[in-house]
């Protein structure tokens, strides 16, 4: 080949070689100065290793660059594969969108020298079948990415089918810290207010509503705080905000707990992925429990920043999706985050976000009187349901790394909860432990959970072994429903302060197992949750039933077990 047509060729190759270095000068930048963009749950690789593995492959498509100076044949493939491997990584780690530029702005390049040291010995009608060829390579690969994606953040069971709720100005709302004569209701509304009442009626139409105000705002009038006091035990009440005077037509409602012993049904699960609407929300709400416990990651958020706002948008993403919003206004909720909900993966007190996150969620959540609160302390709570204390501990604010010298839970929440174990002696016939992290497992430094914090674990086992509580733990994080009997949690001294153990999950995420052996067994999936039902009827004995569940209303396993308690 000669003559203009050459020329042409040659300056196709000069395109490509300018095009590939502009590429690789702004994708460089992007990962050193900019950041990595994100996908909305965050990231499945750090980001110090996104960087890397970035670098790396830049670095791979420099080289090709050079080597098409000469060779444009092995350079331009060198650049096709550097692009390749660009494309899995921002599949798994990007938005679409991002993704697919990503890999276009270093196949383009690529495939520009593989065309010019082809024509170079070959007619045209060879360009259009490599040409062809390269095009239905990529289409390929676009549906083999979009697979990846829908496969790491997609919905990982089916969908629910509730409608949306009716627009109005208010976004979202819910209950919480609920007693025997009251709660507190968290009411998130589209644009700032600033005059807005909370209406209570034991009426599903809100008959005879009593309107409760003024109330605490936050994040200038889109947030509101209602405590409501004076309601009967045991009895369903039904709420609604009333915005610059007029009702809206989003409803709650709430059962108060009993006083004294009493039947409570409590439902509880965790990890979820960012906006998830997945039928398992629907599965929950059938069962109608009195109090739903969200035991963290209630979204794949990994915020890394310390931002409020990044935190109120997940919130608003979650609890504005008509199943999770349909749940949150049916039962009251206790909610504890861990990792991904509170921080970046894994993590603890050197959170870049930590401060954010314990702003919002005082702002956001209902919760109860947080014992430890000194601005920046943990939000962990206890509470009283009938004749059950709940310890709900926050294992991740306070946290340091594992080994000599690091907790999990804080000194001042070590102290306060080994005081609650003590205190609950003679008082609470049976003490529920809310733990965001699995407990049962080998001692090993490093492990995210209790087993990485071997000491302090002993320290609680032990706290339980000498009170003589009936305890039972609720925990999160793993992606499975497991049950354990006691036979495998016992880690105190004296080996008597064994209790059973139920983890619940995973929401909305792909299955996984973490910890044990677990006496009832083990088993990951999505679409998952647990139910804890007490029988209390005033006797010598309360019955407890743990039970795991599936999105379709499947009972997977269950164990009952039963404690003793003081006549009432």
């Amino acid at each position: 080949m000669a003559g203009p047509e050459a020329r042409s060729w040659s300056r196709v190759r000069r395109v490509g070689l300018v095009w590939a270095g502009a590429a690789i000068v702004a994708f460089t930048a992007l990962a050193l100065l900019v950041g990595i963009p994100g996908q909305p749950e965050g990231p499945l690789l750090s980001v110090a290793l996104q960087q890397r593995v970035q670098i790396a492959l830049l670095a791979v498509v420099a080289l090709g660059a050079l080597l098409a100076v000469r060779r444009p044949a092995i350079g331009g493939a060198t650049m096709v594969l550097a692009a390749a491997a660009l494309g899995v990584l921002a599949a798994f780690q990007y938005r679409p969108e991002a993704a697919f530029l990503t890999f276009a702005a270093f196949l383009v390049p690529g495939v520009l020298q593989m065309l010019a040291a082809w024509a170079r010995g070959h007619r045209r009608a060879w360009l259009l079948v490599l040409t062809a060829g390269l095009a239905g390579l990529l289409a390929l690969g676009g549906v083999a990415a979009w697979s990846a994606y829908e496969y790491a953040y997609g919905p990982t069971h089916p969908e629910s089918t509730t409608p949306a709720p009716p627009p109005g100005p208010v976004r979202w709302l819910w209950a919480g810290a609920v007693t025997d004569a009251g709660a507190r209701v968290t009411v998130r509304l589209r644009e700032p207010a600033t005059r807005v009442r909370l209406l209570v009626s034991p009426a599903a139409d809100l008959e005879g509503a009593r309107a409760r105000g003024p109330a605490a705002s936050g994040d200038g009038g889109r947030s509101w705080s209602f405590r409501v006091r004076g309601l009967a035990p045991a009895r369903r009440h039904h709420y609604a905000a009333e915005v610059d005077g007029v009702p809206d037509r989003l409803r709650g409602t709430f059962r108060t707990m009993p006083r004294g012993a009493g039947d409570v049904l409590v439902a509880f699960a965790a990890c979820a992925r960012a906006r998830s609407n997945g039928a398992v929300f629907d599965a929950i709400r059938a069962m109608r429990p009195d109090l739903y416990v969200t035991t963290g990651d209630l979204f794949y958020g990994d915020i890394s920043r310390n931002d409020p706002d990044l935190f109120r948008e997940q919130y608003d993403g979650a609890l504005g999706q008509p199943a999770q919003g349909a749940l949150a206004r049916a039962a009251a909720a206790a909610y504890m985050w861990d990792d991904h909900d509170y921080g970046p993966d894994g993590g603890d007190a050197s959170s870049p976000s930590r401060e954010a996150a314990l702003t919002v969620y005082r702002e956001l959540v209902p919760h109860h009187p947080l014992t430890l609160d000194r601005g920046t302390g943990p939000v962990a709570q206890a509470f009283t349901l009938g004749r059950v204390r709940m310890l709900v501990a926050d294992l991740r604010s306070q946290r340091t790394p594992s080994g000599p010298g690091g907790t999990i839970l804080g000194r001042a929440q070590r102290e306060w909860l080994i005081r609650e174990i003590r205190a609950a002696r003679g008082r609470y016939p049976l003490v529920v432990l809310v733990s965001s992290v699995p407990w049962i497992g080998p001692a090993r430094r490093g492990a995210d959970g209790w087993p990485g914090y071997p000491a302090e674990r002993r320290e609680i086992a032990d706290a339980v072994a000498r009170s003589g509580v009936s305890l039972v733990m609720l925990a999160g994080d793993a992606h499975m429903v497991a049950i354990d009997d006691g036979s495998h949690s016992d880690y105190s001294a004296s080996r008597s302060g064994g209790f059973p153990v139920a983890h619940a999950g995973a929401l909305d995420r792909h299955g996984s197992v973490k910890g044990g052996p677990y006496s009832e067994g083990a088993l990951p999936g999505s679409g998952q949750f647990g139910t804890m039902r007490v029988r209390d009827r005033g006797g010598t004995r309360i019955e407890v039933e743990l039970s795991g569940w599936n999105w379709r209303g499947e009972r997977l396993m269950s164990l009952r077990v039963t404690v003793p308690a003081p006549a009432r």
